[in-house]
């Protein structure tokens, strides 16, 4: 599958897109990309991210391909079971959040993923099912919001093929990933994959 062939679904964290983070730059880059806006909710409010993400993929007039950071995996996990099928023909899944993570909730200064929020892990919780559509998830090993490892399960149970980013964070702006050109020959790749 081509660029010019897809509806690019540009699915963020809740805490939106900067103007230097990779997926604000592909989004006015790629010409069938658009934004699929976040919750406002704190926790976020899944159901209806999830709605939002469901009503974009009816709409594309084209096949669907979602490009989704952070907890905007969790909110696309949430809508996959509502899909129609067939029209989501994949998803890029970029940096994924572990509710078990003490990241997750706002202390990035303690990396270490074993005591979240029980507000945060409930509303975030992530389906551990197969994706019904190709996926792809890449993984940084230092992110202080899911552990390579956690990463790993979460791949495994979703069906996703996994590509290790090395030392990477979060994989946003504020690790030094604004304009990723990597991502970009990556996300070419997965692409090429889809029918």
């Amino acid at each position: 599958m081509r660029l010019s062939d897809s509806d690019i679904l540009i699915i963020a964290g809740q805490e939106g897109l900067c103007d230097d983070h990779w997926q604000a730059r592909w989004l006015a880059r790629l010409p069938t990309a658009r934004l699929v806006k976040a919750s406002a909710a704190r926790p976020p409010d899944y159901d209806k991210w999830a709605g939002r993400i469901v009503a974009a993929v009816i709409e594309a007039r084209l096949p669907a391909i979602a490009v989704a950071h952070g907890s905007g995996i969790t909110a696309l996990l949430h809508a996959a079971g509502q899909l129609p099928e067939g029209k989501l023909a994949g998803a890029f899944l970029v940096a994924a959040e572990d509710p078990q993570c003490r990241g997750f909730t706002g202390e990035a200064d303690k990396p270490e993923c074993d005591g979240a929020d029980a507000d945060a892990k409930a509303a975030a919780a992530l389906p551990l099912k197969p994706l019904p559509f190709p996926s792809l998830l890449v993984a940084s090993s230092n992110s202080p919001y899911c552990s390579l490892e956690q990463a790993k399960v979460f791949a495994s149970a979703w069906g996703a093929k996994l590509v290790e980013a090395g030392d990477s964070g979060h994989i946003d702006d504020q690790s030094g990933h604004g304009p990723w050109p990597e991502g970009l020959m990556r996300f070419g790749a997965f692409l090429k994959t889809l029918s």
